[in-house]
């Protein structure tokens, strides 16, 4: 599989303080790659770095083969989309416009809206079952579609490379599983790399291929589902007295009470 994105020994300091601190992991086209933590771990802080918005300290992120050192931040956004877990929108922007803005990569601040623009923007909406509320303002909206209308506009970005960040916060159920089969779908038809940090232990080892656990912002182990998702790991680093059963679709975290 060919790599959509990569970083080596990034570290993050902030104060004297090591955010982030040697991390190193690569996700390939059609894979999707889920970092999970306790709070304050890091997770947040390296999507931020890995999507440009954090300059690292040390260590090298490269997209497609290439450099972020090396390149524009446009180009980086042009390769890059992310779904922030606190997004900022502008007071009374409509949906429409809104998720319009993730074309602003491929044609510039101050470039026409195309076609393409248009398509894109319209495709990201029916996807997401936002169409019916495209002349709404965002702000009007539940948390629930707000936070669809974010993910939108990451898509309407057509990067090969989607981040999110907590991306089923605040959506019930039913919701954060479209939300996510819909990722799923088109990371396959879009060869897209997908980084994620999840909080929902179990929904990360549903979907995902391949886990990273951080602690302290370093890693502290990686691999499939199986291997980092162990009744021993999620004690030792989470604190969580819990039992992992095996469902037909991965890797399920069951609570246990104290007794």
């Amino acid at each position: 599989m060919s790599e959509r994105l990569a970083c080596s020994h990034l570290s993050v300091e902030r104060d004297g303080r090591h955010l982030l601190d040697d991390v190193s992991l690569t996700v390939a086209a059609n894979e999707w790659v889920c970092v999970l933590g306790p709070n304050g771990a890091g997770k947040t802080t390296l999507l931020r770095a890995l999507s440009g918005a954090l300059r690292p300290a040390s260590g090298e992120i490269r997209t497609m083969g290439s450099s972020f050192a090396e390149m524009r931040a446009r180009d980086r956004a042009r390769t890059v989309a992310i779904v922030p877990q606190t997004p900022i929108i502008p007071p009374g922007m409509r949906v429409l416009d809104y998720v319009l803005l993730g074309r602003t990569p491929h044609h510039g601040i101050f470039g026409s809206i195309g076609r393409s623009d248009v398509e894109a923007t319209d495709a990201a909406l029916d996807s997401l079952e936002l169409r019916e509320f495209a002349t709404r303002a965002v702000d009007s909206l539940s948390g629930g579609e707000r936070q669809r209308v974010v993910i939108a506009r990451a898509l309407a970005q057509e990067a090969p490379v989607l981040l999110l960040d907590e991306p089923t916060t605040s959506l019930d159920i039913g919701h954060q599983q479209d939300v996510l089969d819909l990722v799923d779908r088109l990371r396959h038809e879009r060869d897209l790399g997908v980084l994620s940090a999840m909080h929902d232990l179990t929904l990360a080892g549903q979907y995902a291929d391949r886990l990273v656990l951080l602690r302290d912002g370093r890693v502290v182990h990686a691999g499939d589902p199986h291997e980092v998702m162990t009744p021993e790991n999620l004690a030792r680093h989470f604190g969580a007295r819990v039992t992992v059963v095996d469902g037909p679709y991965g890797r399920i975290v069951v609570p246990v009470r104290e007794r």
